[in-house]
């Protein structure tokens, strides 16, 4: 367990991520500016932005049709052969 030292203890900040209504204090790390709970909200509100699906565009053709455009017929399970 580490000790604090006389004095060496880092003083109390305001989260600058927290909401008003919910003001909260914390001892910083290094630099920081916000608490350990608000960073890692933070981090997962990022991740879910990056993981949400792409919506599909109304205008895209399907696999399908691109393949009838470029003139290859499919037949059978998954094979693609040009179209004579």
């Amino acid at each position: 367990m580490r000790k604090a030292l006389h004095g060496m203890t880092p003083e109390l900040l305001t989260c600058a991520a927290a909401p008003e209504s919910e003001e909260h204090v914390f001892r910083p790390v290094a630099d920081g500016t916000e608490c350990r709970d608000c960073r890692k909200r933070a981090a997962w509100e990022c991740w879910e932005r990056r993981r949400a699906p792409a919506e599909p565009e109304a205008d895209v053709p399907s696999w399908r049709q691109r393949f009838a455009t470029l003139g290859v017929a499919v037949e059978g399970e998954g094979a693609a052969q040009a179209a004579p």
